[in-house]
């Protein structure tokens, strides 16, 4: 599992913030990257193919990205796949539903790409346990 093979999907219904958090990943080496802007979208592509990391924003105007959270952790074929919400709800109640939905780890807006970074290589820590 290296950077460059990691297969990441980047989840937001405002196209400037998925392309600020893809340029975020492109600067840690992260180049296998996909977007969608809703949670319908985010379904048919996990149907398609597995990703390695899904960037998720809450907030979305089809499904909530909490709802969509919920319906891939329903899939055991989604347990190995890392999953951070990216939101900007930032009150505890919100955080630990999501971490008891299942999220791996939560991200709160607005962020700095050092903060960026350091979450997501806690998360790949994760991910790599998971798949040992």
């Amino acid at each position: 599992m290296t950077p460059e093979t990691l297969k990441i999907l980047i989840v937001d219904d405002h196209m400037l913030m998925r392309n600020m958090v893809e340029n975020y990943c492109k600067a840690m080496g992260l180049i296998n990257l996909e977007q969608c802007s809703g949670g319908e979208q985010v379904l048919k592509a996990v149907a398609a193919k597995s990703f390695d990391l899904i960037l998720m924003d809450w907030g979305m105007p089809d499904m909530s990205g909490l709802e969509v959270l919920k319906a891939l952790r329903a899939n055991s074929k989604n347990d190995k796949t890392a999953i951070v919400m990216v939101t900007a709800e930032s009150e505890d109640s919100r955080l630990i539903e999501a971490l008891e939905a299942g999220a791996t780890s939560y991200l709160v807006k607005p962020f700095s790409q050092e903060d960026f970074e350091k979450k997501i290589k806690n998360v790949l820590g994760w991910l790599k346990k998971q798949r040992e």
